[in-house]
């Protein structure tokens, strides 16, 4: 599922909840949050998917695409082929999520499947980073 990321800063489609995330602006319509800068939404966004991880007993990117974009609505084999392939991993592969290299090449991949949007590199850094819990 892809969105119009202009003026969202939600590049990876985060579902509007009731998480205060850091940077989510209040308001906005539609069913994906709002977020201040690109890099409080990808933080979102990876945060989300570390805890199809951490919270929900995923081992694999197929695991956690399957959650994070639910086969009834989404291609969930080919995103998670893609984000695997980018990350340089099988998608059926065990996977250390917390890895912050593996992290950035995941949060790259998934706005590009989620939104055709791309990012300077320090952008996906400082969110996987940040998504971590990690000072860089």
């Amino acid at each position: 599922m892809t969105s119009d990321v202009s003026g969202t800063n939600n590049p990876m489609n985060v579902r509007r909840s009731d998480i205060p995330w850091q940077g989510k602006v209040a308001g906005g319509n539609g069913p994906f949050e709002d977020f201040d800068t690109p890099q409080d939404g990808i933080r979102a966004g990876l945060k989300t998917f570390l805890a199809k991880f951490h919270q929900h007993g995923a081992r694999t990117i197929y695991e956690a695409i399957k959650q994070y974009a639910p086969p009834e609505q989404n291609p969930t084999r080919a995103y998670a082929e893609y984000v695997a392939g980018y990350a340089g991993v099988g998608a059926d592969d065990p996977i250390d999520p917390d890895n912050l290299a593996v992290l950035e090449k995941i949060g790259e991949a998934m706005c590009w499947f989620e939104s055709k949007s791309q990012f300077a590199l320090d952008i996906i850094k400082a969110a996987a980073a940040s998504a971590l819990g990690i000072d860089i």
